[in-house]
Formats: structure tokens, sequence, C-alpha cells
């Protein structure tokens, strides 16, 4: 192929070797340039590598030549079986007479000449014939160009203009054709109901049905069977399933109880003195102890506990008596993880025998213990 070829990108290439390069010549196929490894390159001369160039510099294989510009030359060439040495060179030019010495590790200086004695002077010799004028050297060549200077910053923008006047509205254009008709909306709400129509004639009086309730004067009752309210299957002669409420009094006739709720609030019926739950071991109060005495009668110490809120949710206001007796033995008084106060102490505390205390709920973690013979 002849000629010229334009590319704006890489032109990528094998990698070649020294015997056979990469980039070459059809009457000298082991000379060129080829790629030695990663940022490495290397330049081949009869299929043998003469000048290796890296990141650290470049390499040349046999001596360095520096031709002078009319003529002759000044080589510098390594040893045959030379070590591996870098000389560093002075960063300045030295006095004159002085000479480069190494400092055994490669850095070269500038140093003062030293030699033997000087020998004596030897007679002046004559003066030989001046020998003719040489020629004139040549011009030496131009320097090249020194580099473009960087291009000055741009100058700001200039102001925008104002805005010309808008134009005359142009001539309206002919009407379109009409569209097709749309399809059929939906149906409208149905309209107000009319009138009521007149009251029909009233029927015949049905026949008198069967009475459960009797009536005497102003009083209504039933004697046979219960009577049920939201419940069809009543198991007591008032059985209300739900809230009933009463706005008088309420009496219950002698020996009649009235049974607490499972779990009480303190709004609930309660019992007209602190019934005794006797406890003679250890024990964790429980929500039927709401309003009641756990009595200790055994010689033995025991501990009876307070559960946490999150285990029993006694009411606010819920007020649990211990009574220790005489000859009983020590009741410790403990609570799991929420606050027993004495006073401004918490934690535990101890009843003695004939002690008496009341431990009274006042916030949902929080119980206040009051009595005597306590520690």
């Amino acid at each position: 192929m002849t000629g010229r070829i334009g590319n704006s990108n890489q032109f990528l290439q094998v990698s070649g070797t020294v015997s056979a390069p990469a980039f070459s010549f059809a009457g000298d196929t082991d000379t060129g340039i080829y790629r030695i490894g990663a940022n490495n390159i290397g330049v081949a001369a009869n299929g043998a590598k003469v000048i290796d160039v890296g990141t650290a510099g470049a390499a040349l294989a046999g001596y360095l030549r520096l031709s002078g510009s009319v003529s002759g030359y000044v080589g510098l060439q390594g040893a045959a079986a030379a070590g591996s040495t870098t000389y560093t060179l002075p960063s300045a030019d030295g006095s004159s007479s002085n000479v480069l010495s190494t400092n055994g590790s490669g850095v070269l200086s500038w140093v003062s000449a030293s030699g033997g004695p000087t020998g004596p002077t030897g007679s002046t010799g004559a003066n030989g014939p001046t020998g003719p004028t040489g020629s004139t050297g040549a011009n030496g060549p131009t320097g090249p160009t020194g580099s473009t200077g960087a291009a000055g910053p741009t100058g700001p923008t200039g102001s925008t203009g104002s805005t010309g006047p808008t134009g005359s509205t142009g001539a309206a254009g002919p009407t379109g054709p009409t569209g097709s008709t749309g399809s059929t909306g939906p149906t409208g709400s149905t309209g107000a109901a009319g009138p009521t129509g007149p009251t029909g004639s009233t029927g015949s009086t049905g026949p008198t049905g069967t009475g459960y309730w009797t009536l005497t004067g102003s009083d209504i009752y039933y004697s046979t069977g219960n009577v049920g309210v939201n419940t069809s299957s009543p198991t007591f002669k008032l059985d209300v399933n739900g809230t009933a409420r009463f706005s008088g009094l309420v009496t219950v006739s002698a020996g009649g109880d009235l049974t607490p709720a499972a779990t009480p609030a303190t709004t609930s019926l309660g019992y007209l003195g602190t019934p005794l739950n006797t406890q003679n071991g250890t024990y964790q109060f429980v929500m039927a102890d709401a309003g009641k005495t756990v009595y200790h009668t055994s010689v033995t110490a025991h501990t009876y506990t307070i559960p946490a809120n999150g285990t029993v949710a006694f009411p606010i206001g819920t007020i649990i008596a211990i009574e220790n007796e005489n000859s009983g033995g020590n009741v410790t008084l403990a609570i799991t993880t929420d606050t027993l106060r004495w006073g401004a102490s918490t934690g535990s505390r101890t009843i003695a025998a004939n002690g008496s205390a009341a431990a009274k709920k006042v916030a949902a973690t929080v119980w206040r213990l009051v009595g005597s013979g306590i520690s």
C-alpha cells in the first residue's frame, strides 16, 4: 500500500518481538520498533535490542556516539563485562582544573585534581615558525523556535440587547371540519320520590295474646321462671348479660353475698371487711388478693412478692394488707421490677412478728408501704 492513512483515534498494533518488530521495513524485517512489556518499548537492529525505553529512562546497548557539527565524534562505551552501575552527574559545572570523582556509590562530584610533585623546569626551546591561519569554521545551526505562549482569558460576554416589539397577530385560519358525535353520557340519578299516598283504613283488632306478666295497680310482676336481659337462657331470677345501671340504693337480703369481679377495678364492688388469705410459705400476690389481708402465722421466715405490673396489672388504688402473727417468723416483702416505697426508701422490706403493713398501688409501677413493725 502506498500513500497516507488518516486516523483520528489510536492506531493499535500487535506487540512484536526483537526478531520481528511490530513496526519494521519490507527490506529489513528484523529492524524496527516493538513492545517489550507494560510501559516498555524497544528498538531492534539486525534482530538484537539496541535501545530499551521505559518509565525509568532509556538504556543503550554497545556505545553512545555524539557527532561533531562539522566532523568527528565523541563516543562513550561500557566495558565488555560491565557491572550494573549508574552514575549521577553533579547539578552544576565545576571550577577550572576540577575533575569528576565518585563517592563509591555512583554519585559524581567535582574535585580538585591532585598529582605528583612538579619536576624541574626545562630549558626554553627555540620558537618554532608560526603556522598558517586556519580557515573560519562554519556557522552553527539555528536553535529551535520557542513554544507559543498560552492564550489569554476570554473577555466577558456583552449584555443582551433589548427585545424587539411583538409583531401583529396573523389572520385566523379557516375553521376545521366538525368532529364525529361523542358517545352517550351515563344515565342521570333517580329523581326524588313522589308524595305518600293516603292512609288506608284500620284493620280489625286481633285476638288477645297469652300474658306472662301480671299487672296489679301500678306494679307488674312475673312469678314463674327466670328473667333474662340480653340472654336467652337466664339462670337467675334476674340474669343481666352486660352492664346494668341502678340510680338508687341496692339492698341485699340478709345472708346474701356480693362477689368481686375476677379482674376488679377500684370502683368495683368489694368486701365490707378484709377477708384473710393465710399463706405460710413463699408466696406471690394474685389479683384475687386485692382488698384482702394476707395472713402469716408460721414461725418460719417467708417471702411475699409483689409481681410486676406486666404480670399482674392490679388497678391503681389497690390495697393489700399483710399481718404477721405474734410468734410468726419475719416476712420479707419483695418486689420484682417495679418500685416499693417505704418513706423515702425503696426496695424490699421486713415485717417482724406482730407487724402490720398495707401496700397501696399509687401508680402503674409504684407501690407505697405503711404500717408498723417494718424495717
